[in-house]
């Protein structure tokens, strides 16, 4: 348009000069075709200019479309899978590049794994949880980690399932402990004895299930040895979670220590057996002596001051100098907080396992690395780190008869007579809700059938029976 305004303004004044020069009669004629003349070139010039700028519109209309379609792209190649496709299309709409490797499926989640693509910056992929959990309409936020797997992301599964507790053949080593399964179902042990691994230190909010792993480490350890091998010292300040042990017997060192003063008395002792045996001259002969503390703030936070000076201080003893003695330490808590349990007892207990927290910083407390355990699905699920080894994600089993009858009764299942709901009512003359709740505090051995129903051990409850009238 600028050019032609631009020769149509030349042609007029050519016009006028024209007209000037005195051509007389032909000076409008002239001036018509002239100015005739230059409005076509001048409509000629402005069509091509137009057109060179369509096309500059067109091209960069183009390269806007081509770049958004990297990350909008319609074609998305199917990895055969619905919820991959979902996270490759999520992220690529991020500009992060992933390429599906497979998936596991387990029990409580599905592990998804992808590879990064070349030059693709790993922290890019943080802090998506809250978007993959609204794409995948999941009940609980996935878990993303990145491992030599590459990129993986654990999805919960609608309907879960628990692996009860079974007896595995004894593995190598002086002390094995069973910490759970992994996500493939395999077992996966640490030895007590072993000099990287004589301590464990297991924290976890209400509903984590630390109790029950607790009690779990210490089937295992029954199933595999004797109490000429093995003896526990328990302090339960909650008196409710061991009550069962205190029917152990001969797997018991000392009382199971239920006030505040009387764990710390314990300690007190424990200590003092240190000492004597550091003059034996040969250990071959004694016992392991394991010292489980269900809920060790009761006592390095206690409000008592004498309490909490004296437990922190022979806490940090056995775990700085018990593996030599053969006196190892299991230590739970619900309450991580760093304020409640000493560095110098922490970080001398080297297995470090991370159940369900109510934060981020308490599974941070525990294991002493960044990690997502606000996330996990509690009820035995877990995080598990051992010096030397990568953090690897288990499930504890679920030990349905975690009682004093099972545990010191050396007869075989075949002997044992086994009661219905409605069998059991009558014996005892309680009710149905009365016998599940004896049973879930470990107060009757139990088992469940391949259907789910309960049945209820004779002599045990027979023994529990007896013992309440005493």
């Amino acid at each position: 348009m600028g050019i032609r305004i631009t020769i149509t303004a030349w042609t007029l004044t050519l016009s006028a000069a024209v007209g000037t020069l005195g051509l007389g009669k032909w000076a409008g004629p002239v001036s018509f075709f002239v100015a005739l003349g230059g409005h076509a070139v001048g409509t000629i010039a402005d069509k091509k200019e137009d057109e060179r700028e369509q096309r500059e519109q067109i091209r960069a209309v183009a390269e806007q479309v081509s770049e958004t379609d990297k990350y909008f792209s319609p074609q998305i190649v199917t990895t055969g899978d619905q919820k991959a496709d979902l996270i490759k299309q999520k992220f690529k709409q991020l500009g992060i590049d992933l390429a599906f490797l497979g998936v596991t499926k387990g029990s409580a989640y599905d592990r998804y794994r992808f590879a990064p693509g070349p030059f693709q910056k790993m922290a890019a992929i943080d802090n998506h949880e809250p978007d993959l959990q609204y794409l995948l309409s999941s009940s609980m936020v996935p878990l993303v980690s990145k491992s030599n797997e590459g990129v993986c992301i654990d999805i919960p599964r609608g309907e879960r399932t628990f692996p009860e507790y079974e007896i595995l053949p004894r593995p190598n080593g002086h002390a094995v402990i069973l910490l759970g399964y992994d996500l493939g179902g395999k077992p996966y042990f640490v030895d007590l004895g072993a000099p990287s691994t004589p301590h464990l230190l297991v924290g976890g909010c209400t509903g984590s299930g630390k109790s029950e792993f607790i009690k779990m480490v210490m089937r295992s350890l029954m199933d595999w040895y004797t109490p000429q091998d093995i003896q526990f010292a328990i302090i339960d300040t909650k008196g409710f979670d061991f009550e069962f042990a205190k029917g152990l017997g001969e797997w018991l060192w000392r009382p199971v220590a239920n006030e505040v003063e009387d764990g710390v008395s314990l300690l007190r002792e424990l200590t003092e057996e240190m000492d004597r045996r550091k003059h034996l001259s040969d250990l071959s002969g004694v016992s392991r002596i394991v010292a489980i503390v269900d809920e060790v703030t009761d006592i390095s936070n206690s409000g008592i001051k004498e309490v909490k000076k004296e437990g922190n201080h022979y806490l940090s003893v056995i775990a700085r100098k018990g593996r030599k003695p053969k006196v190892h330490s299991l230590i739970g808590t619900q309450k991580p907080l760093a304020s409640h349990l000493p560095s110098d007892i922490r970080d001398n207990l080297p297995i470090k396992v991370a159940m369900r927290t109510s934060t981020r910083e308490d599974g941070h407390t525990i294991t002493g690395i960044n990690v997502s355990s606000e996330k996990l699905l509690g009820l035995g699920d877990l995080f598990c780190l051992v010096p030397g080894k990568p953090l690897v994600r288990l499930q504890s089993p679920l030990v349905t008869v975690p009682t004093r009858s099972l545990f010191t009764s050396m007869r075989s299942q075949t002997d044992l007579v086994w009661l219905t709901p409605k069998e059991a009512k009558i014996v005892a003359m309680v009710t149905s809700r009365t016998l599940a709740r004896w049973a879930d505090s470990g107060k009757i051995v139990h088992k469940k059938t391949d259907s789910g129903h309960r049945r209820y051990n004779k002599q045990s409850l027979m023994e529990y029976l007896e013992s309440r009238t005493d």
